[in-house]
């Protein structure tokens, strides 16, 4: 928990589509795509807040139409202790010097990776 009460949590989620996407690859083959994995640093009163603020995000900057996101899957959601702030995210290169980095001591999604598409 942070000073101001809140817990720290990092979130892996599973987006699949309700309709497959067309990927268009450099050899000029298409693949259809059926989702995408991501992760989210997240600090929020509870679990179930969090889970609202990663699902929020995931929809206001999906690049496609939000009625084709079919289900949002929580796969891990895990919860890191201010004590170790320091050392699993602070400490983390890939993390910090994100752009889409922000305070993890402040409520809200503080960071998102980019999309892993899948087909």
């Amino acid at each position: 928990m942070t000073s101001n009460g809140m817990s720290i949590f990092y979130i892996n989620v599973d987006v699949t589509f309700t309709k497959t996407m067309p990927c268009y690859e450099a050899n000029g083959r298409t693949k259809q795509l059926r989702g995408f994995l991501r992760e989210f640093g997240v600090t929020a009163d509870s679990e179930e807040q969090a889970k609202r603020l990663v699902e929020a995000r995931v929809k206001s900057d999906f690049k496609y139409p939000i009625d084709n996101i079919s289900k949002i899957n929580f796969d891990w959601i895990g919860r890191i202790p201010e004590d170790r702030l320091e050392t699993e995210i602070l400490n983390d290169k890939d993390i910090v010097e994100s752009d889409s980095f922000g305070d993890p001591r402040e409520e809200g999604v503080w960071y998102g990776t980019g999309h892993a598409y899948y087909w």
